[in-house]
């Protein structure tokens, strides 16, 4: 009988063992779930705000994190910080707007959300290896 019930008592705590592993595990499970969730906003966010003057600090008041914070929480989540990001998503739309409308470079700085050209004009030369117009007269002659 003495034997049985160790056998049971092992039993139970196996039982109880891996309740709480499964519970563990959806927490965990459900914190990440929180996290991708407000980071899928976030990109959401940027989709559709990147041509407007956003900076670090509204975009850390739009989703209620202190800079500092929401700086280092970008970083994590996203592998890069949040300035880098931000100008990525800008060059491609002006990459794309460069090759699908015959709107000027000016314009277009300021559609993807610069409002200094210049400044739009060095970060297209970094990115792309050349000027918005030389990008554009380049795509031209792929075309031909």
């Amino acid at each position: 009988m003495e034997i049985r019930k160790k056998g049971l008592f092992r039993l139970a705590c196996s039982c109880v063992t891996e309740y709480f592993d499964r519970i563990s595990q959806a927490v965990r499970e459900g914190s990440g779930n929180e996290q991708k969730k407000e980071i899928r906003r976030i990109e959401k966010y940027l989709e559709e705000h990147y041509m407007e003057g956003i900076s670090l600090e509204s975009m850390a008041e739009v989703f209620s994190m202190n800079p500092y914070y929401f700086s280092s929480y970008f970083k994590k989540n996203m592998g890069e910080n949040f300035k880098t990001y931000l100008t990525e998503l800008r060059m491609t739309r002006a990459e794309i707007l460069l090759r699908t409308t015959d709107r000027k470079t000016y314009q277009i700085a300021r559609e993807v959300g610069y409002k200094n050209v210049r400044q739009f004009n060095e970060n297209f030369k970094v990115k792309y290896g050349m000027s918005p117009s030389e990008y554009r007269k380049s795509n031209e002659k792929d075309q031909k």
